[in-house]
């Protein structure tokens, strides 16, 4: 389920729910055949305050409740802060930090696993 509120011309609400089951899956925890079941929800705030910048506030929470979207039995929650750059109507340059947290420690690193990162990114977005 989508919905999309646009409060005016410069800002968009949206949310998303998702929810799914998938019979005889394959548990990537224990290799067992199991009832998968997972569910999430995003909220996001765009904001565009001329035709040139943008910007996007997204925060998702995903219950994996039986690790067969992630591996890992958990509950998910990301918060991404996005400023996007639209030099023309065919390309869009995006920068963008994003925090993630787990309710378990299901993001590795070199020296073992922890339960939340951080990272950045930028994106050269071309549409044709």
């Amino acid at each position: 389920v989508v919905a999309t509120f646009k409060a005016t011309e410069q800002l968009t609400f949206i949310l998303n729910y998702d929810w799914a089951r998938q019979e005889n899956a394959t548990s990537l925890v224990d290799g067992s055949t199991i009832k998968a079941n997972w569910s999430g929800v995003a909220a996001y705030v765009n904001y565009q305050p001329s035709e040139q910048w943008r910007w996007s506030l997204r925060a998702e929470y995903l219950d994996d409740e039986d690790g067969y979207r992630t591996g890992v039995i958990q509950e998910w929650k990301e918060a991404t802060l996005t400023l996007a750059y639209l030099p023309t109507e065919s390309a869009e340059i995006r920068m963008e930090v994003r925090g993630d947290r787990s309710d378990e420690s299901s993001f590795v690193e070199s020296n073992g696993a922890k339960k939340d990162q951080n990272s950045a990114g930028l994106e050269v977005i071309f549409k044709f």
